[in-house]
């Protein structure tokens, strides 16, 4: 089954298109093997940071070896945030700053402490115990692990006025 979807696969790329056949063919495979749940998570009272609400989404892949129905499965989780009609997959830090409203600021430790939750919504730490929150100049930095020393986080520029310009995710240095 696998070798059938490649071949349709590749023979669309090479052709330019699928035939309605090949599309017809490859919906039901994704209807048969691919099951997907939702679940909206909980970022109540922080709508002030961030314009939209966040879903979760599993995917289980039926086809997998030794795998019949989807609480046997394995599966892949990605977050969603949705704003208005945008859906958009959260992938980096980054993604949330079209979503943020002008009027959020980040001038003191509290309002850092509700971007943070936002990032734990989107973005959760298998372990807490290396969070950490502080600024540098006009940087806030949200520490997320440590491992061996080494720590990587979010780090969110602001202007004078405390209005996000950039949010960078990555290692960071002291």
């Amino acid at each position: 089954m696998n070798l059938a979807l490649v071949a349709i696969l590749l023979v669309g790329f090479v052709m330019g298109e699928l035939s309605p056949e090949e599309n017809q063919y490859l919906d039901n495979l994704v209807d048969e093997n691919i099951v997907f749940e939702y679940d909206e998570m909980d970022a109540e009272g922080l709508s002030h940071v961030v314009d939209g609400s966040f879903i979760e989404v599993k995917v289980f892949h039926l086809f997998e070896k030794d795998c019949v129905v989807k609480e046997e499965c394995g599966y892949f989780t990605h977050t969603i945030l949705k704003s208005g009609e945008d859906l958009v997959e959260l992938t980096a830090p980054g993604d949330l700053l079209p979503y943020i409203p002008a009027s959020f600021k980040i001038t003191s430790e509290d309002e850092a402490n509700d971007f943070e939750k936002i990032l734990d919504v989107g973005f959760p730490v298998f372990f807490s115990s290396g969070k950490e929150v502080y600024q540098v100049n006009n940087t806030w930095i949200f520490v997320r692990e440590e491992s061996f020393g080494e720590k990587t986080g979010v780090m969110v520029e602001v202007d004078a006025e405390g209005a996000i310009l950039k949010i960078e995710d990555g290692e960071v240095s002291e």
